[in-house]
């Protein structure tokens, strides 16, 4: 295997692991693992849309909502950000941006 392809399988088996985590209710394991998928491939959506959720789950809802974008900036349709930045925005208080956002994941899918 090439190097890209390397980091690649090493940073969807960091992302594996942070969903086992994940559904462990370890958030903050299951955060460091996506934050290691995202510094080896920070091109898979799928990388900040899961560590938003983790995010949200661990109450750091800006941050959460950062990853969110993050996760638009790869994929402007991927209404899983759009449904993240909304969940993670209704519980910062933020109901603004929480409508427009599940507004936007609703319109997308």
């Amino acid at each position: 295997m090439s190097e890209p392809e390397d980091k690649a399988a090493q940073a969807e088996g960091f992302k594996l692991r942070g969903n086992e985590l994940l559904n462990q209710k370890d958030y903050a394991g299951a955060e460091e693992f996506y934050s290691k998928a995202i510094s080896l491939n920070p091109q898979v959506e799928a990388y900040f849309t899961n560590r938003s959720l983790v995010r949200t789950n661990l109450r750091k809802f800006e941050e959460a909502i950062e990853d969110g974008r993050a996760a638009l900036s790869i994929n402007p349709l991927s209404a899983k950000a759009h449904g993240r930045i909304g969940s993670a925005s209704f519980q910062a208080g933020d109901y603004k941006l929480s409508v427009s956002s599940y507004r936007s994941a609703l319109e997308i899918d």
